[in-house]
């Protein structure tokens, strides 16, 4: 209902060990850069204790009549903040 889509401008990742099928896995995730048009969120891959995947993803909010960035409406940035 904005018309906005999010798109991957940059992805730094980490492979540090496998997982396989059937692995229970655990995915984080924090915001922990955020400006105009666009954030950097930290993921992890965890398997238990195991570390499994860091990564750095950079995306960008993105008007979707002209695909131009564009601010990240206000009203969206409580969801994308991390719980206290």
């Amino acid at each position: 209902g904005h018309g906005i889509a999010f798109a991957v401008r940059r992805v730094e990742i980490d492979y540090l060990g496998p997982a396989r099928l059937g692995d229970r896995l655990d995915v984080t995730f924090a915001v922990v850069d955020g400006r105009r048009s666009r954030l950097v969120a930290r993921q992890e891959i965890l398997r238990g204790d195991t570390l499994l995947v860091t990564a750095l993803v950079t995306v960008v909010c993105l008007d979707q009549a002209q695909w131009r960035p564009v601010r990240i409406p206000a009203e969206l940035l409580p969801h994308m903040e991390n719980p206290a």
